[in-house]
């Protein structure tokens, strides 16, 4: 599916949850439904793996190919959240697909499965990094990993 631009109903429901978002730069890259979630998203599996602690994170990346570079590096694929720097909150990737055509390509496009059953959303790197009135903080990037 190409990516679509968020409906008025979609619009608000985002900027209510991240009041700093970017609504310019988000598209709709998977539709709701699937039920695996930010984790196995990031990743490219679909499997539902809870985030944890950071150390246990650390391990899941390495058994898939990636290795940890300076929290927040120009160059990474994935990006850890979190308001603990011990605890992942949210899993999110660069954006891979298709560039769309009214987004500037200065812009740090990245990719986020909003959880399990909804949608994924392309997004400004740190736009997800504030809290919301119906979403707990997710907080900063607290590490950060690039594939082999």
């Amino acid at each position: 599916m190409p990516p679509r631009n968020l409906d008025q109903m979609e619009t608000t429901e985002l900027q209510q949850s991240f009041p700093n978002i970017t609504v310019e730069h988000v598209r709709v890259t998977l539709e709701v439904g699937e039920d695996y979630n930010c984790v196995a998203y990031a990743v490219d599996e679909t499997e539902h793996y809870e985030p944890g602690s950071v150390a246990e994170m650390r391990r899941f990346m390495e058994l898939r190919g990636y290795y940890e570079v300076p929290a927040g590096s120009y160059g990474a694929d994935i990006d850890f959240l979190g308001v603990d720097p011990s605890y992942v909150r949210h899993v999110t990737r660069r954006y891979r697909g298709p560039w769309p055509m009214d987004v500037p390509p200065v812009v740090d496009l990245w990719e986020s499965k909003l959880g399990p059953g909804d949608m994924a959303i392309t997004h400004c790197r740190h736009d997800l990094s504030v809290s919301g009135a119906n979403m707990t903080q997710l907080g900063g990037v607290i590490a950060s990993f690039k594939k082999r």
